[in-house]
């Protein structure tokens, strides 16, 4: 590689599983929904078109085709990162960056991420390991990162940009959330501004509707109180509902007198929260089934779930499944219920 080359870098795409739990299982990370209007395919495409670049899927499961597809990818040293963590390095860094001895892992803008600098032949070698052991192919990027990379890496290198950890269902919300902080960020701004935007309808807040430190994706029909919180493209919050410290994904509808807090609510196609639900709140319980994701009191509502009229779902709580009985649902702090 000469002095002036940037590594190729090479971005494998992870499933949805336990670490997200009320998404589609087997759903690509790639295609979550990502602030506001964007997805997380969108954004790392942004982020690293100034980059020699490309996603990688397992195909079919076929790891030789993988391993085929990687000896045929840039040259000796690449950069390997994962579709969990949305990274924006500076370009003049990686240039004639060498790996040194064993696997290097980059922090960027002073925190810390998923992209590392390996040899070729290793990560090859990494990946041809981890299948011989058992593991389903789908299950390989998440043990490459997790496992073989985090426990093997031998140096840090400081770099400059941003990280955007999305792991976890926790570091998903958790960074949709944070996208009203991130636009007074002049550096951010420069980026987002570049963003290929989807064309949507323009959203509308009637005379007694309420937005405070809020964002609101395109499409969107806000009646009720927003506050602080991250509403996504094609979302009806009616008149008297109030939304705080929340994200809501794509084509719900949160009914009047609703009252949804610390909560993700995933996509559906119509339906929604119904009339005069409280879902969330200001309880820090941690989900005892999946304490990793469902910590400092966040809800999870899974994708294609109706919530009937006048539920009452908890804190650190978790509704997911293939449908709705109609019954309303009472549900105490820190439990699951699959529908």
């Amino acid at each position: 590689m000469s002095p002036a080359a940037v590594p190729h870098i090479v971005i494998f795409d992870e499933p949805a599983d336990d670490r997200f739990p009320g998404f589609e299982s087997g759903r690509p990370v790639s295609e979550f929904p990502f602030w506001s209007k964007f997805t997380v395919e969108s954004v790392t495409d942004a982020m690293f078109k100034r980059f020699d670049y490309s996603r990688i899927k397992i195909p079919d499961g076929d790891i030789d085709a993988l391993c085929g597809v990687l000896e045929n990818t840039g040259g000796d040293i690449l950069v390997a990162g994962r579709s969990g963590n949305i990274t924006m390095p500076d370009t003049v860094p990686l240039n004639g960056m060498s790996r040194g001895k064993g696997i290097v892992k980059l922090q960027i803008g002073g925190v810390p991420s998923d992209l590392y600098l390996i040899g070729k032949s290793d990560l090859i070698k990494a990946v041809r390991s981890l299948s011989e052991h058992g593991n389903s192919p789908g299950r390989i990027p998440v043990l490459l990162f997790e496992k073989y990379f985090f426990d093997g890496f031998e140096r840090i290198v400081g770099i400059g940009g941003s990280s955007f950890l999305l792991r976890d269902g926790f570091e998903f919300f958790r960074e949709n959330l944070r996208f009203a902080s991130y636009l007074n960020d002049p550096l951010f701004m420069e980026f987002y501004s570049g963003l290929a935007d989807t064309p949507t309808e323009g959203s509308s807040v009637s005379d007694r509707g309420v937005v405070r430190e809020s964002v609101l994706g395109g499409g969107c029909r806000i009646c009720g109180t927003i506050e602080n919180s991250v509403i996504f493209h094609d979302v009806v919050v009616e008149e008297g509902a109030a939304v705080r410290d929340s994200v809501i994904l794509p084509f719900n509808r949160v009914e009047g007198g609703c009252i949804i807090q610390n909560t993700l609510v995933l996509p559906r196609k119509g339906g929604g929260i119904g009339a005069g639900s409280i879902i969330g709140g200001t309880d820090l319980t941690t989900n005892r089934s999946f304490p990793r994701v469902l910590r400092e009191g966040l809800t999870i509502v899974g994708e294609g779930i109706e919530i009937p009229p006048g539920s009452r779902i908890g804190s650190g709580c978790l509704v997911r499944g293939p449908g709705s009985s109609g019954r309303r649902i009472r549900l105490k702090n820190g439990c699951v219920l699959d529908r």
